[in-house]
Protein backbone atom coordinates (compact mmCIF):
# COMPACT_ATOMS: atom_id res chain seq x y z
CA UNK A 1 0.00 0.00 0.00
CA UNK A 2 3.05 2.11 0.60
CA UNK A 3 4.55 1.46 -2.33
CA UNK A 4 2.72 3.51 -4.70
CA UNK A 5 1.51 1.11 -7.04
CA UNK A 6 -2.29 1.58 -6.46
CA UNK A 7 -3.38 -1.40 -8.93
CA UNK A 8 -6.91 -2.60 -7.32
CA UNK A 9 -5.01 -1.57 -4.22
CA UNK A 10 -8.70 -2.02 -2.10
CA UNK A 11 -8.24 -5.75 -2.45
CA UNK A 12 -7.58 -8.40 -0.15
CA UNK A 13 -8.39 -8.90 3.53
CA UNK A 14 -6.28 -6.11 5.37
CA UNK A 15 -7.30 -3.68 2.71
CA UNK A 16 -11.08 -4.45 3.21
CA UNK A 17 -10.99 -4.19 6.91
CA UNK A 18 -9.09 -0.48 6.83
CA UNK A 19 -12.18 -0.04 4.15
CA UNK A 20 -14.70 -0.88 6.50
CA UNK A 21 -13.22 0.90 9.36
CA UNK A 22 -12.44 4.19 7.46
CA UNK A 23 -8.41 3.46 8.05
CA UNK A 24 -6.90 3.23 4.76
CA UNK A 25 -5.67 6.75 4.40
CA UNK A 26 -4.07 6.74 7.69
CA UNK A 27 -2.60 3.22 7.49
CA UNK A 28 -0.84 4.54 3.78
CA UNK A 29 0.39 8.01 6.06
CA UNK A 30 1.30 6.50 9.63
CA UNK A 31 1.30 3.13 9.28
CA UNK A 32 0.26 0.22 11.70
CA UNK A 33 1.34 1.91 14.58
CA UNK A 34 -1.12 4.64 13.59
CA UNK A 35 -4.20 2.64 13.52
CA UNK A 36 -6.97 2.04 16.46
CA UNK A 37 -6.78 -1.07 18.47
CA UNK A 38 -9.82 -2.56 16.78
CA UNK A 39 -8.19 -2.36 13.30
CA UNK A 40 -4.78 -4.48 14.97
CA UNK A 41 -7.32 -6.46 16.55
CA UNK A 42 -9.14 -7.38 13.15
CA UNK A 43 -5.96 -7.91 11.45
CA UNK A 44 -4.23 -10.08 13.86
CA UNK A 45 -7.49 -12.13 13.60
CA UNK A 46 -6.39 -13.02 10.11
CA UNK A 47 -3.88 -15.01 11.04
CA UNK A 48 -6.28 -17.65 13.20
CA UNK A 49 -8.11 -18.13 10.00
CA UNK A 50 -6.78 -20.92 7.62
CA UNK A 51 -10.20 -21.98 5.71
CA UNK A 52 -9.00 -25.33 3.29
CA UNK A 53 -10.62 -24.52 0.33
CA UNK A 54 -9.76 -28.17 -1.31
CA UNK A 55 -11.45 -29.70 1.93
CA UNK A 56 -14.86 -27.79 1.56
CA UNK A 57 -14.75 -27.69 -1.86
CA UNK A 58 -14.51 -30.96 -3.47
CA UNK A 59 -15.62 -34.56 -1.85
CA UNK A 60 -14.36 -37.86 -2.40
CA UNK A 61 -16.86 -40.36 -4.55
CA UNK A 62 -18.02 -43.74 -5.31
CA UNK A 63 -18.61 -44.50 -9.07
CA UNK A 64 -21.04 -47.62 -10.51
CA UNK A 65 -20.80 -49.28 -13.42
CA UNK A 66 -22.44 -52.05 -14.48
CA UNK A 67 -22.85 -53.95 -18.04
CA UNK A 68 -24.49 -57.35 -19.02
CA UNK A 69 -24.54 -59.20 -22.48
CA UNK A 70 -26.38 -62.30 -23.68
CA UNK A 71 -24.79 -64.18 -26.96
CA UNK A 72 -26.01 -67.13 -29.10
CA UNK A 73 -27.30 -68.37 -32.25
CA UNK A 74 -26.65 -71.89 -34.72
CA UNK A 75 -24.50 -72.29 -37.84
CA UNK A 76 -27.26 -69.81 -40.34
CA UNK A 77 -27.97 -67.35 -37.21
CA UNK A 78 -26.77 -64.95 -34.72
CA UNK A 79 -27.56 -62.72 -32.16
CA UNK A 80 -25.94 -60.38 -29.38
CA UNK A 81 -27.28 -58.10 -26.64
CA UNK A 82 -25.81 -55.93 -24.18
CA UNK A 83 -27.00 -53.11 -21.89
CA UNK A 84 -24.81 -51.06 -19.98
CA UNK A 85 -25.23 -48.25 -16.97
CA UNK A 86 -23.02 -45.69 -15.67
CA UNK A 87 -22.90 -43.44 -12.71
CA UNK A 88 -20.22 -40.51 -12.14
CA UNK A 89 -20.53 -38.70 -9.08
CA UNK A 90 -18.36 -35.59 -9.40
CA UNK A 91 -15.67 -34.52 -7.28
CA UNK A 92 -17.06 -31.31 -6.83
CA UNK A 93 -20.91 -31.69 -5.20
CA UNK A 94 -24.00 -31.13 -7.35
CA UNK A 95 -21.81 -32.26 -10.50
CA UNK A 96 -22.51 -35.64 -11.88
CA UNK A 97 -22.95 -37.86 -14.82
CA UNK A 98 -24.78 -41.25 -15.83
CA UNK A 99 -25.27 -42.99 -18.97
CA UNK A 100 -27.16 -45.73 -20.03
CA UNK A 101 -26.58 -47.74 -23.26
CA UNK A 102 -28.27 -50.99 -24.97
CA UNK A 103 -27.05 -52.79 -28.02
CA UNK A 104 -28.92 -55.40 -30.13
CA UNK A 105 -26.77 -57.52 -33.19
CA UNK A 106 -27.79 -60.14 -35.10
CA UNK A 107 -27.35 -61.50 -38.70
CA UNK A 108 -28.80 -64.48 -40.38
CA UNK A 109 -27.58 -66.21 -43.96
CA UNK A 110 -30.04 -67.00 -45.79
CA UNK A 111 -28.57 -69.37 -48.28
CA UNK A 112 -25.07 -69.94 -49.90
CA UNK A 113 -24.83 -66.48 -51.28
CA UNK A 114 -26.79 -64.20 -49.24
CA UNK A 115 -25.98 -63.13 -45.89
CA UNK A 116 -28.18 -60.08 -43.94
CA UNK A 117 -27.84 -58.25 -40.53
CA UNK A 118 -28.91 -55.59 -38.86
CA UNK A 119 -27.73 -53.80 -35.37
CA UNK A 120 -29.22 -51.58 -32.93
CA UNK A 121 -27.11 -48.82 -30.81
CA UNK A 122 -29.30 -46.47 -28.45
CA UNK A 123 -27.94 -44.56 -25.62
CA UNK A 124 -28.73 -41.74 -23.31
CA UNK A 125 -26.59 -39.92 -21.28
CA UNK A 126 -27.49 -36.67 -18.41
CA UNK A 127 -25.03 -34.16 -17.25
CA UNK A 128 -25.72 -31.93 -14.16
CA UNK A 129 -23.15 -28.75 -13.47
CA UNK A 130 -23.43 -25.18 -12.54
CA UNK A 131 -22.73 -22.23 -14.66
CA UNK A 132 -19.86 -21.19 -15.59
CA UNK A 133 -18.38 -17.79 -16.07
CA UNK A 134 -15.52 -16.48 -18.41
CA UNK A 135 -13.32 -15.55 -15.30
CA UNK A 136 -13.02 -19.02 -14.25
CA UNK A 137 -13.85 -17.89 -10.75
CA UNK A 138 -17.07 -20.44 -10.51
CA UNK A 139 -14.45 -22.76 -11.01
CA UNK A 140 -13.57 -24.78 -7.93
CA UNK A 141 -10.24 -25.73 -9.24
CA UNK A 142 -9.74 -22.30 -10.29
CA UNK A 143 -11.31 -20.30 -6.98
CA UNK A 144 -9.63 -22.71 -4.50
CA UNK A 145 -5.72 -21.55 -5.85
CA UNK A 146 -7.18 -18.09 -5.72
CA UNK A 147 -9.13 -17.39 -2.82
CA UNK A 148 -7.55 -16.29 0.20
CA UNK A 149 -7.08 -18.72 3.50
CA UNK A 150 -8.05 -16.11 5.72
CA UNK A 151 -11.83 -15.36 3.82
CA UNK A 152 -14.39 -16.95 5.27
CA UNK A 153 -17.68 -18.35 3.39
CA UNK A 154 -20.00 -17.84 5.74
CA UNK A 155 -20.30 -15.19 8.78
CA UNK A 156 -20.83 -16.60 12.73
CA UNK A 157 -24.96 -16.68 11.93
CA UNK A 158 -24.45 -18.97 9.01
CA UNK A 159 -25.32 -16.42 6.25
CA UNK A 160 -22.88 -15.52 3.33
CA UNK A 161 -19.97 -13.97 3.06
CA UNK A 162 -18.82 -12.35 -0.27
CA UNK A 163 -15.83 -12.28 -1.69
CA UNK A 164 -15.39 -8.44 -3.26
CA UNK A 165 -11.89 -9.71 -4.22
CA UNK A 166 -13.17 -11.84 -7.33
CA UNK A 167 -13.51 -8.98 -10.03
CA UNK A 168 -12.89 -9.46 -13.89
CA UNK A 169 -12.88 -6.60 -15.98
CA UNK A 170 -16.25 -5.34 -14.36
CA UNK A 171 -15.18 -1.89 -12.49
CA UNK A 172 -16.77 -2.90 -9.24
CA UNK A 173 -16.82 -6.57 -8.19
CA UNK A 174 -20.41 -8.32 -7.97
CA UNK A 175 -21.24 -10.13 -4.81
CA UNK A 176 -19.73 -13.90 -5.11
CA UNK A 177 -19.86 -16.75 -2.73
CA UNK A 178 -19.22 -19.60 -4.67
CA UNK A 179 -21.77 -21.84 -2.44
CA UNK A 180 -24.87 -19.07 -3.34
CA UNK A 181 -23.31 -19.39 -6.82
CA UNK A 182 -23.81 -23.35 -6.63
CA UNK A 183 -27.45 -23.60 -4.74
CA UNK A 184 -28.36 -20.71 -7.07
CA UNK A 185 -27.79 -21.92 -10.68
CA UNK A 186 -27.69 -25.16 -12.46
CA UNK A 187 -26.84 -26.57 -15.91
CA UNK A 188 -28.25 -29.74 -17.15
CA UNK A 189 -27.89 -31.31 -20.17
CA UNK A 190 -29.40 -34.83 -21.51
CA UNK A 191 -27.86 -36.34 -25.00
CA UNK A 192 -30.21 -39.04 -27.23
CA UNK A 193 -28.68 -41.56 -29.43
CA UNK A 194 -30.35 -43.80 -31.77
CA UNK A 195 -28.06 -45.77 -34.57
CA UNK A 196 -29.81 -48.66 -36.66
CA UNK A 197 -27.27 -50.41 -39.25
CA UNK A 198 -28.79 -52.46 -42.22
CA UNK A 199 -26.10 -54.94 -44.34
CA UNK A 200 -26.02 -57.29 -46.89
CA UNK A 201 -23.45 -59.45 -48.15
CA UNK A 202 -24.07 -61.49 -51.72
CA UNK A 203 -21.60 -63.88 -52.48
CA UNK A 204 -21.22 -64.46 -56.52
CA UNK A 205 -18.33 -66.79 -56.27
CA UNK A 206 -15.55 -67.69 -53.80
CA UNK A 207 -13.35 -64.72 -56.21
CA UNK A 208 -16.08 -61.91 -56.28
CA UNK A 209 -18.86 -60.99 -53.22
CA UNK A 210 -20.92 -57.48 -53.20
CA UNK A 211 -21.62 -55.73 -49.87
CA UNK A 212 -23.65 -53.00 -48.95
CA UNK A 213 -24.47 -51.17 -46.02
CA UNK A 214 -27.45 -48.79 -44.87
CA UNK A 215 -27.71 -46.66 -41.54
CA UNK A 216 -29.69 -44.30 -39.78
CA UNK A 217 -29.10 -41.99 -37.24
CA UNK A 218 -30.63 -39.64 -34.59
CA UNK A 219 -29.61 -37.55 -32.09
CA UNK A 220 -30.80 -34.89 -30.22
CA UNK A 221 -29.58 -33.02 -26.78
CA UNK A 222 -31.45 -30.20 -24.65
CA UNK A 223 -29.45 -27.76 -22.74
CA UNK A 224 -30.20 -25.71 -19.61
CA UNK A 225 -29.04 -23.10 -17.87
CA UNK A 226 -30.36 -21.40 -14.99
CA UNK A 227 -29.02 -18.24 -12.73
CA UNK A 228 -31.06 -16.93 -10.08
CA UNK A 229 -31.47 -13.60 -9.45
CA UNK A 230 -29.14 -13.71 -6.03
CA UNK A 231 -26.50 -15.47 -8.13
CA UNK A 232 -23.05 -14.02 -9.35
CA UNK A 233 -24.02 -14.80 -12.99
CA UNK A 234 -26.65 -12.42 -13.32
CA UNK A 235 -25.33 -9.72 -11.25
CA UNK A 236 -22.92 -9.75 -13.53
CA UNK A 237 -25.24 -9.79 -16.83
CA UNK A 238 -26.79 -6.47 -15.09
CA UNK A 239 -23.20 -4.81 -14.55
CA UNK A 240 -22.63 -5.15 -18.51
CA UNK A 241 -26.41 -4.56 -19.86
CA UNK A 242 -26.58 -1.19 -18.58
CA UNK A 243 -27.38 2.49 -19.94
CA UNK A 244 -27.80 5.86 -18.20
CA UNK A 245 -30.56 7.97 -18.00
CA UNK A 246 -30.99 11.19 -16.06
CA UNK A 247 -27.91 10.57 -14.32
CA UNK A 248 -28.54 7.41 -13.23
CA UNK A 249 -27.12 4.31 -14.27
CA UNK A 250 -29.68 0.81 -14.69
CA UNK A 251 -29.72 -2.29 -16.14
CA UNK A 252 -31.92 -3.80 -18.72
CA UNK A 253 -32.79 -6.85 -16.96
CA UNK A 254 -35.63 -7.19 -15.01
CA UNK A 255 -35.66 -8.46 -11.41
CA UNK A 256 -35.22 -12.46 -11.31
CA UNK A 257 -33.59 -14.97 -12.92
CA UNK A 258 -32.81 -16.30 -16.39
CA UNK A 259 -33.54 -19.12 -18.40
CA UNK A 260 -31.81 -20.23 -21.27
CA UNK A 261 -32.85 -23.62 -23.11
CA UNK A 262 -31.05 -24.84 -26.17
CA UNK A 263 -32.45 -27.83 -27.95
CA UNK A 264 -30.62 -29.61 -31.37
CA UNK A 265 -31.93 -32.10 -33.38
CA UNK A 266 -29.76 -34.28 -36.76
CA UNK A 267 -31.14 -36.46 -38.31
CA UNK A 268 -28.55 -38.73 -40.91
CA UNK A 269 -28.88 -41.77 -43.21
CA UNK A 270 -25.52 -43.19 -45.26
CA UNK A 271 -25.65 -45.73 -47.76
CA UNK A 272 -22.53 -47.89 -48.81
CA UNK A 273 -21.54 -50.81 -51.47
CA UNK A 274 -18.24 -52.50 -52.14
CA UNK A 275 -17.67 -54.74 -55.32
CA UNK A 276 -14.62 -56.76 -54.34
CA UNK A 277 -12.69 -59.36 -56.45
CA UNK A 278 -9.48 -61.53 -55.49
CA UNK A 279 -8.13 -64.28 -57.09
CA UNK A 280 -4.51 -66.46 -56.77
CA UNK A 281 -2.37 -67.14 -59.18
CA UNK A 282 0.23 -70.16 -59.18
CA UNK A 283 -0.54 -70.74 -55.37
CA UNK A 284 2.45 -67.60 -55.05
CA UNK A 285 0.26 -64.06 -56.23
CA UNK A 286 -2.73 -62.96 -54.17
CA UNK A 287 -4.55 -60.16 -56.54
CA UNK A 288 -7.42 -57.97 -55.18
CA UNK A 289 -9.29 -55.27 -56.97
CA UNK A 290 -12.34 -53.31 -54.66
CA UNK A 291 -14.31 -50.45 -55.79
CA UNK A 292 -16.99 -49.03 -54.09
CA UNK A 293 -19.30 -45.73 -53.18
CA UNK A 294 -20.45 -43.84 -49.96
CA UNK A 295 -23.82 -41.17 -49.89
CA UNK A 296 -24.49 -39.61 -46.74
CA UNK A 297 -27.62 -36.72 -45.69
CA UNK A 298 -27.45 -35.32 -42.63
CA UNK A 299 -29.78 -32.53 -41.42
CA UNK A 300 -29.46 -30.33 -38.30
CA UNK A 301 -31.56 -28.06 -36.24
CA UNK A 302 -30.72 -26.06 -33.55
CA UNK A 303 -33.08 -23.57 -31.58
CA UNK A 304 -32.17 -21.53 -28.64
CA UNK A 305 -34.28 -19.23 -26.26
CA UNK A 306 -33.88 -16.81 -23.25
CA UNK A 307 -36.24 -15.43 -20.58
CA UNK A 308 -34.83 -13.12 -18.15
CA UNK A 309 -36.70 -11.97 -14.83
CA UNK A 310 -37.57 -15.78 -14.88
CA UNK A 311 -38.90 -17.23 -11.37
CA UNK A 312 -38.75 -20.72 -10.39
CA UNK A 313 -41.33 -21.11 -8.33
CA UNK A 314 -44.02 -19.42 -10.32
CA UNK A 315 -42.29 -20.29 -13.83
CA UNK A 316 -42.80 -16.42 -14.87
CA UNK A 317 -40.78 -14.31 -16.95
CA UNK A 318 -40.79 -10.32 -17.33
CA UNK A 319 -39.77 -8.58 -20.52
CA UNK A 320 -36.08 -6.68 -20.91
CA UNK A 321 -36.74 -3.19 -19.77
CA UNK A 322 -35.46 -0.80 -22.49
CA UNK A 323 -34.83 2.90 -22.36
CA UNK A 324 -38.04 4.77 -21.98
CA UNK A 325 -36.49 8.19 -23.71
CA UNK A 326 -34.33 6.49 -26.69
CA UNK A 327 -33.77 3.10 -27.61
CA UNK A 328 -30.30 2.36 -29.04
CA UNK A 329 -30.39 -0.51 -31.65
CA UNK A 330 -28.58 -2.54 -33.99
CA UNK A 331 -30.06 -4.48 -35.92
CA UNK A 332 -27.83 -7.78 -38.24
CA UNK A 333 -28.51 -9.49 -41.05
CA UNK A 334 -26.52 -12.34 -42.01
CA UNK A 335 -26.82 -14.68 -44.88
CA UNK A 336 -24.22 -17.59 -45.33
CA UNK A 337 -24.33 -19.80 -48.54
CA UNK A 338 -22.29 -22.60 -50.08
CA UNK A 339 -22.38 -25.29 -52.73
CA UNK A 340 -20.58 -28.74 -52.97
CA UNK A 341 -20.83 -30.05 -56.00
CA UNK A 342 -20.42 -33.89 -56.81
CA UNK A 343 -19.25 -34.60 -60.61
CA UNK A 344 -21.91 -34.57 -61.74
CA UNK A 345 -24.80 -33.93 -59.64
CA UNK A 346 -25.60 -31.22 -57.07
CA UNK A 347 -26.88 -31.18 -54.09
CA UNK A 348 -25.87 -29.46 -50.60
CA UNK A 349 -27.87 -26.35 -48.87
CA UNK A 350 -26.98 -24.43 -45.85
CA UNK A 351 -28.75 -21.74 -44.42
CA UNK A 352 -28.55 -19.89 -40.53
CA UNK A 353 -30.48 -17.28 -39.74
CA UNK A 354 -29.94 -15.53 -36.72
CA UNK A 355 -32.74 -13.09 -34.85
CA UNK A 356 -32.53 -10.96 -31.98
CA UNK A 357 -35.21 -9.09 -29.63
CA UNK A 358 -35.98 -7.67 -26.64
CA UNK A 359 -37.03 -10.93 -24.92
CA UNK A 360 -36.29 -14.10 -26.90
CA UNK A 361 -33.66 -14.49 -28.55
CA UNK A 362 -33.36 -17.08 -31.34
CA UNK A 363 -31.10 -19.59 -34.04
CA UNK A 364 -32.36 -21.79 -36.40
CA UNK A 365 -29.69 -23.83 -38.70
CA UNK A 366 -30.81 -26.14 -41.20
CA UNK A 367 -27.85 -28.29 -43.34
CA UNK A 368 -28.32 -31.00 -45.73
CA UNK A 369 -25.67 -32.60 -47.70
CA UNK A 370 -24.49 -35.38 -49.90
CA UNK A 371 -20.81 -36.63 -49.81
CA UNK A 372 -19.30 -37.78 -53.26
CA UNK A 373 -15.37 -38.84 -53.94
CA UNK A 374 -15.15 -35.82 -56.04
CA UNK A 375 -16.42 -32.21 -55.41
CA UNK A 376 -16.38 -28.76 -56.46
CA UNK A 377 -16.77 -26.24 -53.58
CA UNK A 378 -17.71 -22.78 -53.19
CA UNK A 379 -19.16 -20.19 -50.37
CA UNK A 380 -20.55 -17.07 -50.14
CA UNK A 381 -21.19 -14.60 -47.27
CA UNK A 382 -23.34 -11.61 -47.01
CA UNK A 383 -23.71 -8.97 -44.03
CA UNK A 384 -25.50 -6.18 -43.11
CA UNK A 385 -25.79 -4.04 -40.25
CA UNK A 386 -27.99 -1.01 -38.87
CA UNK A 387 -27.40 1.29 -36.71
CA UNK A 388 -29.44 4.38 -35.22
CA UNK A 389 -31.84 5.90 -32.55
CA UNK A 390 -35.32 5.85 -31.85
CA UNK A 391 -37.22 8.18 -30.13
CA UNK A 392 -39.43 7.19 -27.42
Amino acid sequence: MQSGYNYREHKGGVANILDELGEFNTYKTGGWDALSAQAQQRINRLRTINTDWNDILFRNVFNQEYNASVSGGSDNAHYYVSAGYYDEQGNVKGVKNNRFNITLKTDFRLNKMLKIGASLFANQRKQNSYMTDTGGFTNPVYYSRMANPYFEPYDAEGHYNYDVNVQGRENEAPDFNIFEERYNTSKQRKDRSVMAIFDAELKFNQHLKLTSQYGLQHDNYTLTRYAGNDSYAMRKAKAYATYMIDGERKTIFPEGGMNKNTEGHTDQWTWKAMLEWNQRFAEKHDVELMGGTEVRHVESKFLTSTAYGYDARTLTTQPVLFPRKFRSFRRQRRVRCGKEIPLPAPLFLQRTLESGGGEVHGKCQVARRTQSPCLLRFAGQHRQEHFGRDSA
